[in-house]
């Protein structure tokens, strides 16, 4: 397996680029040499699976994580941890796809660079879009506040004690009677990811409750 680094330095689980799915060699037409010929002989080389040579293309798109955490920086940090990472495994595999097509008219890592911008504003496009329902859930608790007649004001002054996405989602879960699913599709969310929120959110809610139940 190829292993590619994440900018926290972990190996995450899919960071791996398995050497038994054959990839085609794509002729390309060239009417001169290439500029980097020994990075074009690297890419042949890993695509025909010699171990040394996966082992230094490994090594080499290490680059990825550092571009992609460099240009999340200048960008205002606007991708989290987690997506940044995701976002590593996903560019590592786009470019071991298109591996067959480098030409080496610029270096590895300057091709590899082109895809991480690309991969890097589409993501940071679609936090935003994220960011922004996630705003709508939480600035209109109204519409996930129907209340409850036995424990509304206690639930209510612990709510306003959480986070805000993470009491918006108690509201909307509780309150409007929508699933887990549902609120992560509102807010374009993994649904994982809003579970966790959301069980910790109760736990919290419990706490603060001194052990009383959390209204259905």
């Amino acid at each position: 397996m190829l292993a590619i680094g994440t900018p926290s330095g972990r190996q995450h689980p899919f960071c791996t680029l398995d050497p038994k799915v054959p990839l085609p060699i794509v002729p390309t037409r060239r009417s001169m040499p290439a500029a980097f010929p020994d990075d074009l002989d690297l890419s042949r080389r890993a695509i025909a699976g010699q171990p040394g040579a996966r082992d230094q293309l490994a090594h080499r798109l290490r680059c990825i994580g550092r571009i992609l955490g460099a240009r999340n920086a200048r960008g205002g940090r606007r991708l989290p941890n987690e997506a940044l990472e995701d976002l590593v495994q996903d560019v590592a595999t786009t470019v071991w796809r298109k591996l067959p097509e480098f030409a080496a008219d610029a270096p590895l890592e300057g091709w590899v660079a082109a895809f991480c911008q690309n991969a890097w504003r589409n993501a940071a496009r679609g936090e935003s879009r994220r960011a922004a329902r996630s705003r709508e859930l939480v600035e209109e608790p109204a519409a996930c506040d129907a209340g409850n007649d036995e424990l509304d004001g206690p639930v209510h002054r612990c709510l306003d004690r959480l986070v805000a996405e993470d009491a918006a989602i108690v509201r909307c879960k509780h309150f409007e009677g929508l699933t887990l699913d549902e609120i992560a599709r509102r807010v374009d969310r993994n649904l994982n990811a809003i579970k966790a929120r959301y069980y910790r959110a109760l736990l919290q809610l419990r706490q603060c409750l001194g052990g009383a139940a959390v209204p259905a």
